[in-house]
């Protein structure tokens, strides 16, 4: 079973590769994991970095900074089914 490193752990362990001056093979050594652990943590930490540094897109948002929710619904739901486009439901009222 693999073991569990706590994310502080890998945020250092990143850190330190990214300083270079050392091989990644010798950094993955002293830390005591695998290369392709520290090439696969660093990726990882690229995704995370790219997630936050992104702006938010225009489109998600109205006039008052609001997400459309109807929108992004409905963008998700003609994605998966281009023939189904979703609409809020209509009120009932009884007669």
């Amino acid at each position: 079973m693999p073991k569990k490193f706590p994310p502080e752990f890998k945020r250092d362990v990143v850190a330190v590769a990214r300083r270079g001056g050392v091989p990644l093979a010798e950094v993955a050594a002293d830390f005591d994991i695998s290369e392709s652990t520290l090439h696969r943590w660093m990726r990882q930490a690229d995704v995370e970095r790219a997630r936050y540094d992104a702006p938010p897109r225009q489109a998600d948002h109205g006039e008052s900074g609001e997400i459309d929710l109807v929108a992004r619904v409905s963008r998700r739901r003609t994605a998966t089914d281009p023939k189904r486009v979703w609409a809020p439901r209509q009120s009932v009222t009884a007669v």
